[in-house]
């Protein structure tokens, strides 16, 4: 008798441990989901820097086309994750085209309904759709006409999920409480007026112009003074929201602490 109600103690034990395993690996799972957009630009988030909306930024009456351009207009600058509104246009589709910086292009990858994200293979010019009512689609080409109406042909190497989050084509929902969330947008079709067509930020084919969400990361030393310069230079470019990424990292914590709690 001794011998089976140890048996048995010892399955309820075995079942107990894979049980609460099980519960660990799910709650994990569960929080890198809610956490998963904010990862990729987790250094910029907990670091001292700005967070800033654009638009398409001017400086002496002409677009700026780099991101260098704003570092090098900034004090104390180490890094700087930025979108770009690039010039190209399709005679038979009605597209917003952007790209983003090799900050963004690396760190991050979208949801994908289909195919794989850009790589800036120069074997073959890559863009990447979102969820459209064209039915523009992995594997299908796509030309595309520069200002100086020369005609390039690119192949959709990867589709969008509906909603799926991007950086950029400025954030969606209420811009009271900044947050991580508010570096992206859920894109979808239904709603915008146009699906965005993302380039390889490598691109030399058309004209491009620094424009909506950018992250801005200081270095250590960097004086109160000069963050006030720095604020003053966005905001005279094009800025129209800067906020310390301080604040932004206390909202995004609050957010994704409440939303592991109603798990």
């Amino acid at each position: 008798v001794g011998s089976k109600k140890n048996r048995l103690i010892n399955v309820c034990i075995v079942f107990q441990l894979s049980l609460a395993m099980i519960v660990t690996i799910l709650l994990i799972s569960s929080i890198k989901s809610k956490t998963q957009y904010y990862e990729p630009f987790r250094n910029y988030f907990e670091g001292r820097g700005d967070f800033g909306i654009l638009q398409p930024v001017v400086m002496n009456n002409h677009g700026v086309g780099s991101m260098d351009v704003i570092k090098k207009n900034m004090n104390n600058v180490e890094s700087i994750a930025g979108c770009y509104i690039v010039n190209a246009g399709s005679p038979d589709y009605k597209l917003a085209c952007v790209c983003y910086d090799d900050e963004i292009e690396k760190k991050f990858k979208p949801s994908l309904k289909s195919g794989k994200w850009i790589s800036n293979d120069k074997k073959e010019v890559e863009a990447v759709i979102t969820d459209n009512a064209y039915g523009l689609k992995t594997g299908d080409t796509i030309e595309l006409w520069s200002q100086s109406n020369d005609i390039y042909t690119f192949t959709i190497v990867g589709t969008l999920n509906s909603n799926a989050p991007i950086p950029g084509m400025m954030p969606s929902g209420s811009w009271t409480t900044l947050s991580y969330k508010t570096f992206y947008n859920n894109y979808n079709y239904h709603y915008e007026s146009r699906p965005a067509l993302i380039l390889p930020n490598d691109t030399d084919l058309f004209d491009k112009q620094v424009a909506y969400q950018i992250l801005i990361k200081y270095n250590d030393n960097i004086t109160d003074d000069e963050i006030k310069e720095n604020r003053s230079f966005i905001f005279g470019v094009g800025g129209l929201i800067m906020e310390s990424m301080s604040t932004i990292n206390k909202n995004s914590q609050e957010i994704i602490k409440s939303e592991i709690f109603i798990l």
